[in-house]
């Protein structure tokens, strides 16, 4: 932070939020599963609503240009939920011929209304396309391609006024596609039964924002997952 927008550097600050998001609900609903050719097809429609259990009120405090340290409402992307309910409707395919596996999916999420502080987040559809090989039972790579679409804030907190661009309602979402590698470890015998690693990096090869925007390298997501029977 400079002072009074001059050369002289005051110092600097760091700003954070943490709790718990929206809580998510949901089912899904199997349109066929059929076998042709040796070929597994199968199609479901997922019916999923979110409720707004996060927090629309985090603050932090700031160095502002004078000196002072004021706590501020934090901006919209570092705010924990949609503070609204929101309808989350898609559908997914998947198929695998041997140890070759696709799938397409599609989800969005749909605000139904404007929150208690004034606004609603953008309207935000996903279109996603896959494909895996299983190069052994216990380990399968895959490769995706991934775009997303999300529309500006609608309205605004008015306790929102910090002076960067992820508090302004119309420098949010835009559009993406994105690309990406991965790989699945699941375990067959032994302590390792029934627990599954699974890892994949994203890169954005196309990006168009609704204004200036922090811009996303590339990010990683992992994922360990444990499932047991206790019926025999």
């Amino acid at each position: 932070m400079r002072g009074g927008g001059g050369p002289a550097v005051l110092g600097n600050f760091t700003t954070n939020s943490s709790g718990f998001g929206d809580t998510k609900i949901g089912a899904m609903c199997k349109l066929f599963e059929t076998n042709v050719y040796n070929t597994n097809h199968h199609a479901h429609i997922n019916f999923n609503i979110s409720i707004p259990t996060g927090s629309l009120s985090q603050t932090s405090q700031v160095l502002a240009p004078t000196g002072m340290m004021p706590n501020l409402r934090l901006p919209y992307p570092m705010q924990l939920g949609s503070g609204t309910f929101d309808a989350l409707p898609g559908v997914t395919y998947t198929g695998n011929y041997r140890k070759l596996g696709w799938g397409g999916q599609y989800m969005s999420e749909i605000r139904m209304e404007r929150n208690n502080s004034g606004y609603a987040l953008g309207d935000k559809h996903t279109l996603t396309g896959w494909g895996s090989y299983e190069w052994e039972p216990w380990f399968s790579t895959s490769a995706r391609i991934l775009y997303k679409t999300q529309e500006s804030i609608r309205g605004m907190d008015p306790l929102i006024s910090a002076p960067v661009q992820t508090a302004v309602p119309g420098f949010q979402g835009g559009q993406e596609l994105g690309i990406s590698v991965g790989f699945n470890l699941s375990g067959k015998h032994g302590i390792l039964k029934g627990h599954r690693l699974a890892a994949e990096a994203i890169v954005p090869v196309y990006r168009r924002t609704n204004g200036p925007q922090i811009e996303t390298d590339w990010r990683v997501v992992t994922g360990w997952q444990y499932a047991s029977s206790f019926l025999q």
